[in-house]
């Protein structure tokens, strides 16, 4: 018996030891390291305010979380006066987690914009993966609204629209013509139990298994495991993709119009100026609705075609040798455009005029 007990015993601290190990190998060599995100009673989940992070995966990042809690240069929610600020809105293509800030288009259009106008301006990134339009507008109300922006920028694609919210967070719900936002998830079960794993959250382990977990669920386990074959099958990997016509999905509807609608109240109103920045072609009743509703749509794609006709695909990425987000040279191209429907209206507002009245005649 007392051998069976040892041999127990000799078995447990060999695990315990091994999965320390693992643990601060996954640390130290920036394999993975812990959840950056934090359970939160508004969102469902958020960035852990001064956190570094190491992201590799297409590219290379790492920085830090600022210490309010969102991406990039760290702003307080009080703005100084004559200052004037854009919030930038949207998924993993704004976040960015694949390249250094320097590169991030919200760097360069801060830059571009300050070296061109009189005034000070600061651009702020609230970009988070996985949203679909819905959860940006919603990141936006409950967190981003407190840092006073007068311009927001929401860059969306196709499937920002058609993406069903499944994760734990608030919801909006459409009511005639009126919207409110639900905090339902507060007393949900999946929400608890997220809270009673808080612990778990903190291991670079937890954050691995966790990953795998997410790469089997979508169906990429046999992509990842023989990346390099199917690298050798489909050669470069920059192959021409079938264009098909973007289509809304009709359950995603009521909630994507509610949206635009009430950001067309606030430009019409005087309040912070939303703009849509497409990430490739939206549906066209959708582009249509938005500029009827006072929303500037701008498109930004021939400027990344002429990119690709040039040689430089904006979404390929040498180093990890496949197709992703965008990619530096895309950024570069995002940020010059930018700057260039930008400058007008930083110039107008200088000058007391901040509402905008006209899309479709915007620069």
């Amino acid at each position: 018996m007392r051998e069976h007990v040892r041999f127990f015993l000799k078995m447990t601290l060999t695990f315990t030891i091994a999965m320390v190990l693992l643990e601060l190998f996954l640390r130290f060599s920036a394999t993975t390291t812990p959840s950056v995100l934090v359970d939160d009673d508004m969102f469902g989940k958020m960035m852990k305010p001064s956190t570094d992070v190491t992201f590799v995966n297409e590219g290379l990042r790492i920085g830090r979380i600022n210490r309010y809690g969102y991406l990039g240069p760290a702003y307080a929610p009080r703005k100084e006066e004559g200052t004037v600020r854009i919030a930038l809105m949207g998924d993993s293509y704004v976040a960015g987690h694949h390249l250094f800030d320097r590169h991030h288009f919200r760097y360069l259009l801060e830059q571009g914009l300050n070296q061109l106008c009189d005034s000070h301006v600061e651009v702020l990134n609230f970009g988070f993966p996985a949203l679909n339009f819905e959860q940006m507008y919603l990141y936006y109300e409950v967190f981003a609204r407190k840092f006073a922006p007068d311009f927001v920028i929401y860059v969306i694609g196709t499937s920002s629209l058609n993406q069903p919210s499944d994760e734990v967070g608030p919801r909006l719900v459409v009511t005639d013509d009126s919207v409110h936002i639900s905090y339902a998830f507060r007393s949900s079960k999946r929400f608890a139990i997220s809270k009673r794993l808080s612990p778990l959250k903190r291991l670079a382990l937890y954050s691995l298994l966790r990953k795998g977990k997410q790469i089997y669920d979508r169906g990429d386990a046999p992509k990842v495991i023989f990346d390099k074959f199917f690298i050798l099958a489909r050669g470069s990997g920059r192959s021409a993709e079938k264009h098909s016509v973007p289509v809304e999905r009709p359950e995603r509807k009521a909630i994507n119009r509610a949206i635009v609608r009430q950001l067309g109240m606030s430009n019409r109103e005087g309040g912070p100026v939303s703009i849509i920045v497409t990430r490739g072609e939206l549906p066209r009743g959708f582009v249509e609705f938005a500029k009827n509703n006072g929303v500037a749509v701008w498109d930004p794609s021939a400027r990344l075609d002429s990119l690709a006709r040039s040689g430089i695909d904006p979404n390929w990425w040498a180093g990890s040798q496949r197709k992703g987000h965008w990619n530096q040279y895309a950024h570069r191209v995002i940020g010059d455009f930018l700057v260039h429907k930008m400058l007008p209206f930083i110039k107008s507002l200088a000058k007391g005029q901040k509402t905008l009245r006209d899309p479709d005649r915007a620069p």
